[in-house]
């Protein structure tokens, strides 16, 4: 019996289709999947792992600009090449489906390497406003301030989709392994084993597939909230701090965020997205529509649509959950300074926070502009007094 040709499967996602679901069983059964003759390569501690909101996982990563690591992609090529029993090498990142940003792009070296191979380009498409609230989701816990509402306005779906045709061209046409999510409608779907056939694991008796759901939906009354705090701290709020503030962060609907849209909201996004899709449809899957229906099962049922408004109560609670935030996270372990400075923190208003956020910004940026490079303690003095103040810049 003949080897089967060695072949790379570039898995770029999308965003909220089962990928961090994926990426999991791939990782958790490298040595059965090389009896099969398929390679997941991890690559440990290094330190492109370190980024945040990417795991180990993740293998793709390092083939984005941003983070291309040579060393690692070519270790993990030499061994694919040298082993005559593995036939399929699988490099999977999700943010590749946003390569029209330039640090998400493929690195012109990875991409030169992978097109000396005989390399496939696997890719799962979810409804557009669907996708939108997923991605939504995502970035708030980044920390991002957008609405949802700004999101399904200015999204970059549209952009994602059309870089399908830039893979076309890298790779060719042939080359493109397009699966739909949940084209019925089906309340009770699973992606995972549509996904593992895809990449070529029909034989599953031996793997392991957690049936834990990663990136669950969260309420859009608990996301409102985290933009709320991260309007005035702009901390990533890590799972101990979510356990310990989740009744706050949780009270109010339990709807999710694509629940919480009106018809006409899902209209309007499905209806700009579709003539892209069905293009999409045409190319890639030789048929007119990806999805046997143009709008999500909830459009046109029944339901009670959440408001994006937060409470009077709540905001009391979420000012409470602030001001916490600041004391705890900026001031562990703190001198006699940073003491009279918690001090003085407990002691105003939430207004009072707001208004010196403000004037904050206003004169770093006035000091910043006026002082020379080699004498910036004016800065320094003033950032460590406002230190719950020194806000990440935002994209």
């Amino acid at each position: 019996m003949s080897q089967p040709q060695k072949k790379i499967i570039l898995h770029i996602g999308g965003h909220k289709t089962g990928s961090t679901s994926l990426q999991s069983c791939l990782a958790q059964n490298t040595e059965q999947l090389e009896e099969q003759g398929i390679y997941y390569p991890l690559f440990g501690d290094d330190q492109a792992f370190t980024c945040c909101g990417r795991g180990k996982i993740v293998n793709g990563l390092i083939l984005q600009n941003q983070y291309y690591v040579p060393e690692l992609l070519q270790a993990a090529l030499e061994k694919f090449d040298s082993m005559d029993s593995l036939h399929t090498l699988i490099l999977s990142e999700e943010n590749l489906f946003e390569a029209k940003q330039p640090p998400h792009a493929l690195h012109h070296e990875a991409l030169n390497k992978l097109q000396q191979y005989d390399t496939y380009v696997l890719v799962c498409l979810r409804r557009s406003v669907e996708y939108i609230c997923g991605k939504w989701q995502e970035s708030i816990r980044f920390n991002v301030l957008r609405s949802l509402e700004e999101e399904l306005k200015k999204n970059s779906y549209e952009h994602s989709l059309k870089q399908l045709f830039a893979y076309a061209d890298m790779f060719g046409k042939d080359k493109m392994m397009v699966e739909v999510y949940n084209t019925a409608n089906q309340d009770d779907y699973n992606v995972m084993p549509q996904m593992l056939s895809a990449l070529g694991i029909d034989n599953t008796q031996s793997i392991y597939i957690s049936q834990t759901k990663e990136n669950a939906s969260v309420s859009r009354a608990s996301l409102e909230a985290r933009r709320f705090i991260s309007h005035y701290t702009n901390i990533y709020l890590n799972n101990e701090q979510l356990e310990k503030y989740d009744a706050i962060l949780q009270y109010g609907s339990t709807q999710s965020a694509l629940y919480s849209l009106d018809d006409q909201q899902l209209q309007q996004v499905c209806d700009r997205h579709h003539p892209l899709e069905c293009e999409v449809a045409k190319i890639f899957l030789a048929r007119e529509t990806l999805f046997e229906s143009r709008y999500p099962s909830i459009y046109k049922t029944d339901r009670k649509i959440a408001s994006n408004d937060i409470s009077s109560f709540k905001r009391a609670l979420l000012r409470c959950v602030v001001r916490d935030i600041i004391l705890t996270t900026y001031y562990r372990n703190p001198n006699f300074m940073q003491k009279i400075y918690v001090y003085l923190w407990a002691s105003i208003s939430f207004k009072m926070m707001k208004r010196i956020n403000f004037i904050y910004k206003k004169l770093t940026n006035k000091l910043r502009v006026k002082i020379d490079a080699d004498c910036e303690w004016p800065i320094k003095i003033v950032q460590n007094i406002f230190k719950p103040y020194d806000l990440w810049k935002q994209d």
